[in-house]
């Protein structure tokens, strides 16, 4: 597990190293703008598409984890309840915060992003369609 972790950080540093000077040079926004040059805005709309999926998913995924894991605490029998809890409750409160700290980074994301593209749309200096052919 740790080598794996090393070797994802040297790839993402490696890539950092080769591809980060020619996208500043080039005046890349996002990494989807070298793609977007070469094949359209088709193929850069389905990436997109798909990493957004992505992310839906997972977190929806983890929400749902969260609340089979919080009914079992609360809709359980008293019997069932005790040895659940004498096993899980010092994990539980942990679980419950990261995942009250990870909902509540996901909204200020959403906000985040809402308040870029507004940005992006009135700023006058960034063409948004300068690579559609």
């Amino acid at each position: 597990m740790i080598l794996s972790r090393l070797l994802c950080i040297f790839y993402h540093s490696l890539g950092g190293l080769v591809f980060a000077r020619r996208m500043h040079d080039q005046h890349y926004l996002t990494m989807y703008d070298p793609f977007q040059q070469k094949y359209g805005n088709v193929m850069v709309a389905l990436l997109y598409m798909a990493g957004i999926c992505g992310d839906i998913f997972w977190s929806a995924s983890v929400l749902a984890a969260l609340g089979i894991y919080i009914f079992l605490f609360i809709y359980s029998t008293y019997l069932l309840c005790i040895p659940c809890a004498n096993a899980f409750v010092g994990l539980a409160h942990i679980y419950i915060y990261c995942m009250c700290v990870y909902v509540s980074l996901s909204v200020c994301m959403c906000v985040c992003l809402y308040i870029y593209i507004y940005i992006y749309i009135q700023s006058e200096s960034i063409n948004p369609t300068r690579f559609v052919t």
